[in-house]
Parts: structure tokens; C-alpha cells; sequence
């Protein structure tokens, strides 16, 4: 059984995760409350790398897997306090996923 300051962390740390998804869901267009999967599209057809997004316990990690090869672009994290600016993030953490997916296809590919 949990403690009640167990309790009050577990649901403070859901109420962050709902928030953060909220955020990056509005910051790609779509509505607040919307699915996961549906942020995970938006990103995917969003972006000329196709990168993807994961929601971990703490925040998030944003990626790509080169096309034509096995190669990984390196991941982003976020550990996310309900303080940074996670649109910032994104589009700094994109740009550059999208800059590394192209060298690595022209290094694989041509």
C-alpha cells in the first residue's frame, strides 16, 4: 500500500506527464487532450526525417531512424519540471535531428 506522500508524488508526476503531452500536442497544431499516437503522426509526417517522439516517465526523447539505412540520429532528451519551454526544445532538438538525418542518408546513399 502507498504512503500518502507516495500517493501525492504519483499523482503529481501524472498531472507533469498530461501537461507535457498537452503542451506538445498544441505546439504541433493538434488539441489538448488528444491521443499519443496522434502527436507521434503529427511528428512523423511533420518532419522530412520522419523523427519520432517518446513520453518517458521523467519527459521526453525525440529521434530518427535514417531511411535506406540502420543508422540512428541521436536522441534528444528533455527531463521535463514543468518549467522549461518544451516548444524551444522541440524545434531546436528537430532542426538539428533533421541537419544529422540528412548528413547521414547523403553518407549512406551517395
Amino acid at each position: 500500500m502507498r504512503s500518502e506522500i507516495e500517493y501525492e508524488r504519483t499523482e503529481e508526476e501524472i498531472g507533469l506527464g498530461k501537461e507535457l503531452q498537452d503542451r506538445v500536442a498544441v505546439h504541433f497544431g493538434l488539441e489538448e487532450g488528444c491521443p499519443v499516437h496522434r502527436i507521434e503522426k503529427a511528428l512523423f509526417k511533420g518532419t522530412d526525417c520522419g523523427a519520432w517522439i517518446e513520453f518517458t516517465e521523467h519527459g521526453l526523447a525525440v529521434g530518427s531512424t535514417v531511411e535506406g539505412s540502420d543508422v540512428d540520429c541521436e536522441t534528444c532528451f528533455l527531463d521535463w519540471t514543468g518549467e522549461e519551454n518544451v516548444g524551444l526544445f522541440l524545434d531546436k532538438a528537430l532542426d538539428e535531428i533533421e541537419l544529422e538525418a540528412d548528413r547521414l542518408w547523403r553518407e549512406c546513399n551517395e
